[in-house]
């Protein structure tokens, strides 16, 4: 599960490709549920690799200012991305398939995004949250 990181051109209000905050379902075999935009599934025998969901424009803070961006992972039950303070998406019940089984997805890797954009990160944390 990805949440891009990447400036909007000029703060524009026109989508012209990926904003910060869109929601990306990266990976082979791997399933979510987005309340946005449905399930993420196998389509004509072909699992889809990639989806993306679109963040409402305008969540930005303007330039030079710092954005905050949070996410919440509770195992393969549910994750939280959380833009300025504010929760632009939500995705449930992560799967991936193994061996043509689907198992919850509830471990990975942590990553930082660094592609096409100059990106500066500060204050960067990772806090295990006690089970419920």
């Amino acid at each position: 599960m990805e949440m891009q990181i990447g400036e909007t051109a000029g703060g524009s209000t026109e989508r012209r490709g990926y904003h910060t905050g869109d929601l990306f379902v990266l990976g082979k075999g791997l399933l979510a549920t987005t309340p946005k935009e449905g399930r993420y599934y196998k389509k004509g025998g072909k699992m889809v690799e990639a989806k993306s969901v679109p963040t409402e424009l305008g969540k930005e803070k303007p330039m030079g200012e710092w954005n905050e961006m949070e996410i919440r992972v509770e195992g393969a039950k549910k994750v939280t991305f959380i833009f300025n303070g504010e929760v632009v998406h939500e995705v449930f019940d992560m799967k991936h398939e193994v061996d043509g089984e689907k198992v919850p997805l509830d471990k990975g890797r942590i990553g930082l995004q660094a592609e096409w954009a100059e990106i500066l990160y500060r204050n960067i944390r990772i806090k295990e949250m006690p089970a419920p």
